[in-house]
Parts: C-alpha cells; structure tokens; sequence
C-alpha cells in the first residue's frame, strides 16, 4: 500500500511515521497527515501543527506509537525569542482525529529532539555541538494527563556520534 504525504520545504525534512491499530501518521520537519490502513487521509492533507500544538514550533515534528497505552505521542521544538524547548503531544485516545492531545511544554531540551517510547518513560535525545544529551519524560503521568509530569536530563559524556546525529542506543 502506498501512503502519499508531501514534501517538506525545510532541509532536512526529517519525515517520520507511526503505526497504530487503525490509523497511520505521517510528519515531516513541520506538518503532519493521519491516514486510515486504507491510505485515505483523515485530515485532507498536511496539516500545520498549531492544530495540536497551540503554541506551535518551528521544526523537528516526531510521531511515535505507544502501544501499551494505545496513544500517539508527537514532539515539536519550539523557538522563541533566545531560547529552545521542546512540546510534547500525547492523544488522549487510539483515535489520532477525534480524540484531543495533551501538550506539556519543557524547557532543557534545544535541538534535533528524537523520541523514543519506552514502558518507563518517554525518552528523547538531544544533539548540540557542545552537549549530547538524553530527557525522560514521567510517561505514567503523561497518559494520565497529569499537569506535573516531570523531566529528568543527564548527559552522555562518553558517547562518540559522527557529527550531527543523536545517541541512537541507550
């Protein structure tokens, strides 16, 4: 089956997908589309992501499937005037359309964010020049909606990349 999205403007488009039960999304750097598993789009084309985000971004959208709580989690760096965050989207739901999204907002993250989903936590790496970094998000709490989920974030300081890339393996 194919899934026809768009491209992207922006350099690297940094495309992503997640899979879940019945529905398919897509992003690139800085929109996204939901498909049906027939590959009709639900949303009729890309979308920007102020329709989740209500603070919107910049760039760096990411789409990961959760699949022991049965939600999309999207994460969306955001750049204001001197400084960097990271938003982070969890559905409320399996239905990535109908359902709303849950936004958390945080601050220690500031570049090429990637999100992992672990049992434990959300996990998301971070890559700068200077430091190389991973943040665990309270995942439990996050599902749940909590507004004082909370971030933990330590650095990697033996970790060896090739350049712009994040840790891949924890």
């Amino acid at each position: 089956m194919v899934f026809e999205t768009a491209s992207s403007g922006a350099q690297p488009s940094d495309p992503d997908g997640a899979v879940g039960p019945n529905h398919y999304v897509t992003v690139t750097n800085t929109a996204f589309q939901i498909f049906d598993k027939q590959g009709n789009s639900l949303t009729g084309g890309l979308l920007n992501t102020s329709v989740i985000f209500p603070q919107s971004g910049c760039c760096d959208l990411t789409i990961s499937y959760d699949n022991l709580a049965d939600r999309y989690v999207m994460s969306l760096l955001r750049v204001t005037t001197g400084s960097k965050n990271i938003q982070v989207a969890i559905s409320d739901g399996p239905d990535p359309v109908n359902d709303s999204w849950t936004v958390y907002a945080y601050e220690p993250v500031r570049d090429y964010n990637k999100l992992s989903v672990w049992r434990d936590g959300y996990y998301v790496t971070e890559n700068t020049a200077q430091v190389k970094k991973v943040h665990v998000f309270e995942r439990d709490k996050m599902i749940q909606g909590d507004p004082n989920a909370q971030i933990v974030s330590f650095e990697l300081p033996g970790i060896v990349t090739s350049g712009f890339s994040p840790p891949s393996s924890f």
